[in-house]
């Protein structure tokens, strides 16, 4: 009855050895659109965003062909963070270690339904956790907001610029999905904090801004006259350090040699 009331013919290796990753790369990127919304649904944003409205507005971005460009690099870094650690695994033994959590907690019924609705379930489940991720790290400090407002049936400067910055693996850092397991078991609504220090009027200014820094920093210390510069300063530090010890060298033989001097001194006055 399970295989019966799947939508679509599997095999057997297919099914025990299928990861969320082969699954998102056969999906049409449209397909993505109701996890979206439900990575929204699990945000806790600040008072100035319009919660309602980034529900309507996202979604609506994955059903727009104007729009290819940012649902490709979504769709990439959702691959990428479903590639990085247990949420790598088969999704048959995903599913397992799931079950077994449960049966450890002491739940008796531990598989309600059909192990195809399960699968899809867990799929649903592995790639929202990976879309909360992601849009936790768009959202900081309202970067995503700014962008992508018009719909004047074409990205704009601003929208452009996002999804270059987005595409960078080293500027934007997508943060790994933890305790994936337990929490598939628990299945309780979480709700994850929107980071924000300041309002950006610009997509990823701060990460731009630490970029910006990191690369003239790079510069002034592999450049070659500030190296030959250091060394410079160095050699004449260690100079007067050496100057420095001599002297003190110098003064306390004196002062032995005086002290000698009066010790000798004070023996002759006595001796008379």
């Amino acid at each position: 009855m399970d295989y019966l009331s799947c939508t679509e013919p599997i095999s057997l290796k297919t099914l025990l050895t299928q990861r969320v990753t082969d699954v998102i790369n056969n999906e049409p990127i449209p397909n993505i659109r109701n996890n979206i919304r439900r990575a929204l649904g699990h945000l806790r944003f600040p008072a100035c965003v319009n919660v309602y409205k980034e529900l309507e507005r996202v979604p609506l971005l994955f059903k727009d062909n104007v729009f290819e460009e940012f649902q490709a690099v979504i769709k990439q870094r959702l691959l990428s963070v479903l590639s990085i650690g247990p949420v790598n695994e088969p999704i048959a033994h995903i599913i397992f270690q799931r079950a077994k959590k449960r049966k450890n907690g002491g739940e008796k019924q531990i598989c309600e339904g059909s192990f195809f609705e399960h699968y899809k379930h867990t799929i649903d489940k592995l790639v929202t956790m990976g879309l909360i991720n992601i849009l936790l790290a768009c959202y900081e400090n309202c970067y995503f907001q700014i962008c992508f407002n018009g719909f004047e049936r074409q990205m704009t400067e601003l929208d452009h610029i996002f999804v270059s910055c987005a595409k960078s693996f080293l500027l934007l850092q997508i943060e790994e999905i933890k305790q994936v397991t337990s929490r598939l078991a628990e299945d309780t609504i979480e709700l994850h904090v929107v980071p924000m220090k300041y309002t950006a009027q610009f997509p990823f200014s701060h990460l731009l801004h630490r970029w910006c820094q990191k690369q003239l920093v790079d510069q002034i210390v592999n450049n070659p006259k500030i190296i030959a510069l250091d060394e410079t300063i160095k050699m004449e530090e260690k100079k007067t350090e050496e100057i420095k010890t001599e002297d003190k060298s110098q003064s306390i033989a004196k002062a032995g040699d005086k002290s000698t001097k009066a010790v000798q001194s004070a023996k002759i006055f006595f001796i008379e």
